[in-house]
């Protein structure tokens, strides 16, 4: 899988691209690849409009104990996030200086009860709690429906 994601990074856009490493068992990772691009008119390059990578590789390994198994991302925001196999979500931090750019994973805010083989951030841009700034859906496999850490439920209602 391959996530496309445009973030601005000290006022100019940056394309960033994110996937998974090798597969490491099945259909669970270890580790993802992130490379930056720019696209536009480059003076340096002959004013051509073309994509220049902006960086070398980087790989973000899982921690020893645990594997990855989905990525997902608010594009908007510049916002990656990482499922774990067993709910985990983390997110993919990104600092930019003019000696270059850094990448890092810590813990997102949202765990999901279990593992969702369907998941995607919303942008809930709340003005009055910043800590709802982002909320996550999954949905299960076994149909289970969840918002955050919350179960949905849903009411079955039979009409004649």
């Amino acid at each position: 899988m391959t996530l496309g994601i445009e973030a601005s990074v000290s006022g100019c856009k940056q394309d960033l691209i994110a996937r998974f490493s090798e597969s490491y068992n099945g259909k669970l990772h270890n580790g993802i690849l992130i490379q930056t691009f720019h696209a536009g008119n480059n003076q340096e390059h002959g004013g051509d409009n073309e994509v220049y990578r902006e960086s070398d590789p980087v790989y973000l390994y899982a921690a020893k104990d645990e594997l990855w198994s989905k990525l997902s991302a608010l594009p908007e925001r510049g916002l990656i996030l990482i499922q774990t196999s067993t709910g985990i979500l983390k997110q993919v931090c990104h600092e930019s200086s003019g000696l270059g750019s850094s990448f890092a994973t810590e813990d997102f805010s949202v765990r999901f009860p279990e593992f969702c083989t369907i998941f995607r951030p919303l942008n809930t841009t709340s003005l009055n709690n910043l800590s709802d700034l982002y909320r996550v859906i999954g949905l299960t496999q076994s149909g289970k429906l969840y918002i955050n850490q919350e179960l949905v439920k849903i009411q079955h209602y039979l009409f004649f």
